[in-house]
Parts: structure tokens; sequence; C-alpha cells
């Protein structure tokens, strides 16, 4: 259970970083600028939680 955690928690991190430089206009990737998240504030904040929760499932693996 604790190896699950810990890569369901990675791979939130991972994902809530790339969704907050995606709503800050840091990354263009995957499509450039037609991305429908970049620079959209709405991301950046939902990539802020998102990241919270990851780093919360990885603490919570290593315990």
């Amino acid at each position: 259970m604790r190896i699950v955690l810990l890569i369901v928690g990675i791979l939130a991190f991972l994902m809530g970083v790339h969704w907050i430089g995606q709503g800050t206009g840091m990354f263009t990737w995957p499509s450039g600028q037609s991305a429908t998240m970049y620079m959209v504030a709405q991301w950046t904040y939902i990539g802020i939680a998102t990241a919270i929760v990851g780093a919360g499932l990885i603490w919570w693996s290593r315990r």
C-alpha cells in the first residue's frame, strides 16, 4: 500500500506542478500557446491544490 501511495503522490505532485506551469504561462507543452490551460488562473489554483495533495500522499507513504 505504501508503494501505491508513493507512486500516486508523485504523479499527482508532478501533474500539479505541470498545471501550475500551464496556468501561469511558464509551460506551453504539449500544444503550445493555443492550449486551453495556457494562462488561465483557474488551472494555477487547481495545480496548487493537486500538488499539495500529492505532497501529502508522498509524506503519508513515508511515515
